[in-house]
């Protein structure tokens, strides 16, 4: 079943939690988005809302078990890396520790600025979460993953590997470029489709590779640039993994 990003994609918005909540009230029992949560074949028990499967994913603790809850949520994870609905469905479960995040800052403006960072950086962790590790404790995991990526990443250097094509780390293909980096580059991306890298992590780099700069797309996006910074950050990262698997 395809359903459109714009439906599960969180949006920028001067209350972003109370508008993700109004529309989790939307997705929350609708029939179809049910049936669909049914397909990926979970030990759903009695589900009879997306917002069950939240609580069975850790969000309450009464009725299952701290294992139970944490390989569910892992399970969950997993096919959020080509499932817009399970990505939500994590989105949510991780919605009140981005909340006590952003609750740190007592400046209104400034909270509603990292809570867009961290949801931003939210969305990106969960599609690209390498659940093959095994990790457990996976909502303390991905609290941790998403406040770095957010709030910290900018702060330390980003060290260069030689092993890595320059193009990773900063994809913009000047005109007169060497033709043979646009090819690389081409073929990276093939291969980053095929791994199941995220579509919006491949159209990000298709347009930095075409010159498109990140102010640019800050702009076409009405996101701050530090916020394509850090799109552009996971996409790296993400295209980075692929670079060293091929």
């Amino acid at each position: 079943m395809h359903h459109s990003s714009r439906a599960f994609v969180p949006q920028c918005s001067s209350h972003l939690l109370a508008r993700l909540q109004h529309e989790w009230l939307r997705l929350d029992r609708d029939p179809e988005l049910l049936a669909h949560a049914r397909t990926w074949q979970l030990p759903l028990g009695h589900v009879v809302s997306l917002d069950d499967l939240v609580d069975r994913c850790g969000r309450r603790t009464d009725g299952i078990s701290g294992r139970e809850q944490d390989d569910l949520l892992a399970a969950v994870v997993r096919i959020a890396r080509h499932d817009e609905l399970a990505a939500r469905v994590a989105l949510q479960r991780m919605l009140p520790p981005i909340a006590a995040l952003g609750r740190r800052e007592r400046d209104f403006v400034r909270r509603q600025e990292v809570l867009h960072e961290l949801l931003t950086a939210a969305w990106s962790v969960i599609r690209t979460y390498p659940s093959e590790r095994g990790h457990r404790c996976i909502a303390a995991d991905l609290a941790r993953r998403i406040r770095y990526v957010a709030l910290e990443r900018d702060r330390r250097r980003v060290r260069r590997e030689d092993a890595t094509p320059w193009w990773v780390f900063d994809l913009t293909i000047a005109p007169d470029a060497d033709p043979a980096a646009s090819d690389e580059l081409d073929e990276l991306l093939r291969d980053a489709e095929a791994a199941g890298v995220p579509s919006d992590e491949l159209d990000l780099a298709r347009r930095l590779g075409n010159g498109t700069t990140l102010a640019a797309l800050a702009v076409e996006g009405r996101v701050t640039d530090r916020t394509m910074r850090n799109r552009r950050a996971t996409m790296a990262h993400s295209l980075r993994a692929v670079a060293r698997a091929s």
